[in-house]
Formats: structure tokens, sequence, C-alpha cells
């Protein structure tokens, strides 16, 4: 019998899908992709909104999560 691979906890979380979009380069997977990106921003990161108003680094998303949670955890 063949025993399922991983460390058997289910994480039902999809945080990244592949791009079917457009074809994998040669020697390459699909792009990975948030599942939260816009198809429209794929090739243009750089132009996407912030998710969060006036939040444009993990800086600013830290302070905030700091500023609007000053008791919980923030990375665990």
């Amino acid at each position: 019998m063949v025993e399922p691979q991983g460390d058997g906890v289910n994480r039902p979380v999809q945080y990244a899908k592949w791009r079917m979009d457009k074809p994998a380069d040669p020697g390459y997977s699909r792009e990975l992709v948030s599942v939260i990106l816009d198809p429209k921003y794929y090739d243009n990161l750089e132009g996407q909104p912030p998710m969060r108003a006036g939040c444009y680094t993990f800086l600013d998303y830290f302070e905030n999560h700091v500023r609007e949670r000053p008791n919980e955890t923030y990375l665990g």
C-alpha cells in the first residue's frame, strides 16, 4: 500500500493558484499567483491598488495591524 505524502495535516485554505491564461515557458511550470489577485493585474503587479488604503509596504501593513490589534499575535 502506498502511504499519502505530506505531514497528514489537512489545510483547506488555498493561497495561490496556477495561472491558466497563458502557457508555461519551455522548461518552466506555469506562474503561481495569489488567489486574491485580480486577473487584470497579472502582467502589471505595480498597477494594482493596495489591499488597504494607505498600505504600500510590509511595514505599513505591520504598523496598521499593531495599531488595530495591539493585543493579538502578528506572525504565529
